[in-house]
């Protein structure tokens, strides 16, 4: 089955977003996924086209999201289209509460800058998502988020010592 995929790329420039779409969208044009990297909001305009996307990706931080592309974006994940958060999600939108509900959370601060070594520690191998991942070290930004308690965690971050 080929899925279809849309990006969207733009927001804070600090954060590369069309280089970040492009390296995104090459590794799920790898898994037979057909990618559309849009650099505007402007596909969030037509719902029933939205509907028809299995999963969008937001590479977006900072920016304004109205009401109702808000609630397209919320109709098509109601009605199975994934939404897979990517760096600076989480501060993509601030003020579309609706958005912060879909995503699960919402960005408050990075603990310790920019450079914090930590490890990635999977909680959760049995899940679709994580099947196959080991646990893995990273030196980089980490998200301190308001988060919904009923998310289901797959993974959770621990300073290295």
């Amino acid at each position: 089955m080929n899925w279809r995929a849309l990006v969207l790329a733009g927001g804070w420039r600090g954060h590369q977003p069309h280089r970040a779409a492009r390296i995104l969208a090459a590794a799920l044009v790898d898994h037979d996924c057909d990618v559309s990297i849009q650099s505007t909001l402007a596909p969030l305009d037509d719902g029933p086209l939205l509907a028809t996307y299995n999963l969008v990706v937001p590479v977006w931080t900072n920016g304004r999201l109205g009401r109702e592309r808000t609630e397209n974006l919320r109709l098509a994940v109601s009605s199975g289209t994934g939404l897979a958060g990517f760096h600076g999600a989480a501060d993509g939108f601030r003020l579309a509460t609706e958005y912060q509900f879909l995503l699960g959370g919402q960005f408050v601060a990075h603990p310790g800058g920019d450079s914090v070594a930590y490890t990635v520690r999977i909680t959760r191998r049995d899940h679709p998502v994580t099947r196959g991942l080991a646990d893995f070290d990273v030196c980089s930004e980490r998200y301190y988020l308001h988060v919904d308690p009923s998310n289901n965690v797959l993974a959770i971050v621990q300073p290295k010592a």
